[in-house]
């Protein structure tokens, strides 16, 4: 591919300036299973929504600031 560079990091504008904790993640998949009646087999859509709830939470947060 020309143009890239490989190593070369850059930043994306869209890129989050925070990092989210895993554990809250964990908390907040583990309530989303609950809220499913604890039926198996959704753990990554868990663990993504609960990600998605995270992030926007840490937004919110900081643009609080």
């Amino acid at each position: 591919m020309a143009g890239i560079r490989l190593g070369k990091k850059i930043k994306l504008s869209a890129e989050p300036s925070f990092v989210i904790d895993a554990g809250e993640v964990a908390r907040e998949a583990y309530v989303l299973y609950e809220r499913r009646g604890c039926q198996p087999g959704h753990e990554l859509d868990d663990w993504l929504e609960a990600e998605d709830v995270v992030r926007r939470r840490c937004a919110i947060k900081k643009n609080l600031r």
